[in-house]
C-alpha cells in the first residue's frame, strides 16, 4: 500500500496509511483510513498493524485517534447502519 500522508494546516490532522518515519507528536489527530474492500471482506490487518505501531511509538494518543471508513459516501444509510461496517468493527 503507498504511502498517503496529508497536513491539513488549521486541523493539524495527519491522514496516514503508515506512521513510519513521521512526528504524530505535531499532529493533534492521527487519522486511519479504512476502504470499502477492506470492509466487505472482514479484513483488519492493515487498521491493526497500524495501531500496534502507534501502541509500540510511546506516543500519548489517547483520544487522537480516529477511524473511517472511505466508499461508502453513495451509500445512503448511515454507517451503522451497513451491515458490513457493524460486522468490521465488532
Amino acid at each position: 500500500m503507498n504511502k498517503k500522508i496529508e497536513s491539513f494546516k488549521d486541523a493539524n490532522i495527519v491522514l496516514t496509511n503508515d506512521i513510519k518515519g513521521f512526528d504524530l507528536q505535531e499532529f493533534n489527530f492521527t487519522v486511519i483510513v479504512v476502504d470499502r474492500k477492506s470492509v466487505v471482506y472482514g479484513n483488519v490487518n492493515h487498521p491493526l498493524k497500524v495501531l500496534r505501531d502507534l501502541e509500540k511509538s510511546d506516543l500519548d494518543l489517547k483520544g487522537k485517534i480516529i477511524i473511517t471508513f472511505e466508499g461508502f459516501d453513495d451509500d445512503p444509510r448511515d454507517l451503522f447502519e451497513v451491515p458490513e461496517v457493524r460486522r468490521w468493527v465488532s
